[in-house]
């Protein structure tokens, strides 16, 4: 029996079940029908354009050239609804023909040349994945949304048309010291000032840094960071060295101020800069058991001046800096997650088995130490993080792991040495099922894992479409994307079929009763 949406209603068809010997009452195939909670198959959804545009729409063509054609002609690469936490606010983030751009409300038929009230362009000139490629991944946190796909480089949006680059993938530039030049001191004929500075200097007030004795060299080393809005850190910088030695005369006996010069300036969302220094390592009079180790000395409340003085004592540092605190990432990561308060970031073409995980409520900033490395063993290549309760799953071609913790240290263990996905934009989690998604040989779902000792477990669900499951390009099965429905209580999957490169039929599963039907 074949069911398409040709009647209102049909009551009688189970669901969909294509075995050789189905059971009576279930249908070959459900197509574009809908469960009711109570009143059977239900036909009454059509399909239309997600946004009106109208013949006259204008995106300013010499603001921003070729998007309108890219809009108008391009198939989507990515389409995302993102509800932007504690604020209200929904935006629908797509991606064509290299664009990454969001709508600012529907216009329908009305005539707009204003193209800042019709689109809102992040990004352009983006990767536009191939047939086996998996697409733009987009990570929620908190009211913030990250936005990766493994070439560009990741981006941090804000919503209201505010967007930056994402963490740091370049090292923090270093600062300029001026040197010293303490001979410049000498009465009653001063020498000339060449290099540096003698000021400020401190003879009789124990303020300054440095030895004041005769013959006295001192030694320091300086290095910064920048602070972001997120409260993350950037990596220390590299050093920059100051040092100087007393000459023998009396009238040169003093402490200095060292002057830093050219504080570099930083990002886009950087809201401070942090000074770190050395103690004083002296050279050629005394070893220092301080040498190599950094302490805080000054936070500089803005992202605009360049110069400070540092005449903050040694015996005032007492706060030492982390060496291995943060570290630089690269954009080459494809998939990410929140879980444990944490940005989790994995995958992709130079690091296909490496994890790395954010400081906890620092989105942006990756200590040295925290990575993972899975092996190349049978799993294959990360294809997704995914939240589960309190675990973080980790997909992989042919494999499934989990990231657990006890609150102080995480460990990873297998759920499924032989199951795994290509389908990364396949994975939901549906009530009542679990995680639900697409391998080369049907849907499964995940479940279990919740506190107290329960077992994750992986299930194959879609036995009853077996047919429509060979249908499916093996070939293009990383371009197949999902969704589940809180309203209509179902699981949406489109995937290419055979000869395809695009997603061209659906899979649904309601959850009302566990039954299937296509789309």
């Amino acid at each position: 029996m074949a069911v398409k949406g040709i009647s209102v209603k049909f009551n009688k068809a189970a669901g969909v079940n294509q075995a050789i010997k189905a059971p009576l009452g279930t249908a070959e195939d459900i197509i574009n029908f809908r469960k009711h909670p109570t009143d059977g198959w239900l036909c009454d959804r059509g399909i239309e354009p997600w946004w009106d545009q109208s013949p006259s729409f204008n995106v300013g063509g010499e603001i921003i050239p070729n998007v309108q054609q890219a809009l108008l002609g391009e198939k989507f690469d990515s389409l995302f609804v993102w509800t932007k936490q504690s604020a209200n606010q929904v935006y629908i983030l797509a991606e064509q023909g290299g664009y990454l751009y969001y709508i600012w409300g529907n216009k329908g038929s009305g005539t707009s040349t204003d193209w800042r009230r019709n689109v809102i362009l992040l990004d352009s000139n983006r990767h536009i994945p191939r047939a086996n490629e998996v697409g733009t991944q987009y990570v929620p946190f908190g009211n913030r949304l990250l936005i990766i796909n493994g070439v560009d480089k990741p981006i941090w949006f804000y919503g209201d048309n505010i967007v930056r680059d994402y963490s740091f993938l370049l090292p923090t530039p270093p600062m300029e010291v001026l040197p010293i030049q303490p001979n410049y001191l000498l009465l009653p004929t001063s020498t000339d000032l060449t290099t540096g500075t003698a000021f400020p200097n401190f003879q009789t007030v124990p303020a300054g840094l440095g030895d004041r004795g005769q013959g006295d060299t001192s030694v320091f080393s300086y290095r910064m960071s920048f602070i972001m809005d997120s409260g993350s850190e950037s990596p220390l910088s590299s050093a920059a060295f100051v040092s100087w030695t007393v000459p023998a005369d009396n009238n040169a006996e003093r402490r200095f101020g060292i002057f830093v010069n050219d504080i570099p300036i930083g990002p886009k969302g950087c809201v401070a800069r942090r000074i770190y220094r050395t103690k004083n390592q002296r050279l050629g009079n005394q070893s220092s058991a301080q040498e190599g180790i950094y302490y805080f000395v000054k936070q500089i409340n803005d992202n605009s001046s360049e110069e400070f003085i540092d005449i903050v004592s040694d015996n005032a540092l007492t706060n030492q800096a982390q060496l291995s605190q943060s570290t630089t990432i690269d954009s080459s990561y494809h998939f990410g997650a929140t879980w444990n308060n944490r940005i989790w970031l994995a995958g992709g073409v130079s690091h296909p088995v490496k994890i790395i995980y954010s400081e906890t409520g620092l989105p942006e900033q990756f200590p040295v130490f925290n990575t993972f490395e899975l092996g190349n063993g049978t799993g294959g290549a990360i294809t997704k993080l995914y939240p589960y309760y309190n675990n973080l799953l980790i997909f992989r071609e042919s494999s499934i792991e989990v990231v657990r913790t006890n609150g102080t240290a995480f460990s990873i263990s297998a759920v499924s040495p032989n199951i795994g996905t290509r389908a990364s934009d396949s994975i939901q989690l549906v009530p009542g099922l679990g995680v639900v998604f697409l391998t080369d040989d049907g849907f499964y779902s995940i479940s279990g894992g919740l506190d107290g000792g329960s077992i994750i477990s992986a299930e194959k669900i879609s036995t009853p479409i077996s047919k429509e499951v060979s249908r499916i390009s093996t070939a293009a099965i990383s371009r197949a994307t999902s969704v589940y429905s809180t309203k209509e209580k179902e699981y949406w999957c489109h995937y290419p079929e055979k000869g395809s490169k695009i997603p061209t039929r659906g899979a649904v599963i309601h959850t009302l009763d566990g039954t299937w039907s296509l789309r």
